[in-house]
């Protein structure tokens, strides 16, 4: 009888750290909904490139980046024929900040432009989505 009562509460406490594990993985996929990336990109001479992701006013935007020489970088949002740079910086090759959107749900692009006619610009980017 004590065998069984010792089994029984092995189980319930198997299931009760499974389910707790995979409430904590879940909160986990909330709170990163945006992988980094791999590797670092290349942007050919008077190209850009650029990573997009969808954000709602209740969520954040954290990145971050180095260059090997300078680019304009920017994180921009088109209404219609529009487009907005609530953020837009000139020749640099480092930013790390936290983007906060205005209300609604748009769709947000990081943007890194190589003004350089001569040769391809590293770009290390990381960038997450935070509830």
């Amino acid at each position: 009888m004590n065998r069984c009562k010792s089994a029984n509460l092995f189980a319930a406490c198997a299931i009760l750290v499974f389910a707790t594990s995979a409430a904590a993985q879940k909160k986990a996929e909330k709170v990163e909904k945006t992988p980094e990336p791999p590797k670092p990109t290349l942007v050919k001479p008077g190209k850009m490139v650029e990573k997009c992701v969808t954000l709602s006013s209740a969520q954040k935007l954290e990145y971050q980046f180095t260059t090997s020489k300078p680019v304009d970088f920017n994180i921009h949002y088109h209404k219609g024929e529009t487009v907005y740079y609530p953020v837009k910086r000139n020749k640099t090759t480092a930013e790390a900040d936290v983007y906060t959107p205005g209300p609604g749900r748009s769709e947000y692009c990081l943007m890194w432009e190589n003004k350089s006619s001569a040769s391809d610009i590293e770009v290390n980017y990381a960038f997450r989505v935070v509830n």
